[in-house]
C-alpha cells in the first residue's frame, strides 16, 4: 500500500498546491463547510445541531439552553433549544426557564456549529458568556454524531449470494 501511495504523489502530485500529497486533509473547518455556514440563518444553523442528534443517546436527557447571539453593532438574536425525548427543538425568543444561557458571538457559533470548536475550547478562550449548567452545553455538544466533511459518496454493491432471496 505504501508503494501504491509514493507512486501516486509521484505522477499525480507534481504541484505543490495539492492537498493530496500529505494524506487526506484534516480542515478544522473546511472551506465549503465555512461557506455554507456563513449563508445558514439562526434556524438553520440550529436544524443543523438537531440533525446530528444521536436520539438513542439522548433517550434520557432533558435540558434548555437559551442562546443571546451577538451579531455586531449592538443587535443580538435569541434562540433557545429544548431537549427532551431524544429530539431537539429550536424557536427564537428565550425560554421561561433554562439550564444555560449561553451568550457568544456568530462566528463563534458557526464553528460550534461545524464542529471547528468544541464547547470546552470556547469556553477555555472565553468565547462564550455563560449563566447556569455549563454541563448542559457539553452533555448537548456530546450527543450529536460527530460530522464527516469526508466520506465516501459511492460504495461498492455487496456482492449478493445465490440464496439471499433477492
Amino acid at each position: 500500500m505504501a508503494e501504491l501511495i509514493n507512486i501516486f504523489r509521484s505522477v499525480i502530485c507534481r504541484h505543490t498546491h495539492c492537498r493530496w500529497c500529505n494524506g487526506v486533509p484534516n480542515f478544522p473547518l473546511p472551506p465549503a463547510i465555512a461557506k455554507y455556514v456563513n449563508e445558514m440563518d439562526y434556524r438553520q444553523l440550529f436544524d443543523a445541531l438537531a440533525v446530528r442528534l444521536d436520539g438513542a443517546r439522548a433517550e434520557n436527557t432533558a435540558s434548555t439552553i437559551n442562546f443571546i447571539i451577538d451579531e455586531g453593532n449592538g443587535v443580538s438574536a435569541s434562540r433557545y433549544i429544548r431537549l427532551k425525548n431524544a429530539v431537539l427543538a429550536h424557536r427564537e425568543g428565550q425560554a421561561a426557564s433554562a439550564d444555560l444561557v449561553v451568550k457568544l458571538s456568530r462566528p463563534v457559533l458557526e464553528q460550534l456549529v461545524a464542529g471547528a470548536l468544541s464547547p470546552g475550547d470556547a469556553i477555555d478562550k472565553n468565547l462564550l458568556d455563560t449563566r447556569g449548567d455549563v454541563a448542559a452545553l457539553r452533555k448537548l455538544f456530546a450527543l450529536l454524531d460527530p460530522y464527516s466533511y469526508w466520506f465516501p459518496i459511492v460504495t461498492p454493491a455487496t456482492k449478493r449470494m445465490p440464496g439471499d432471496g433477492l
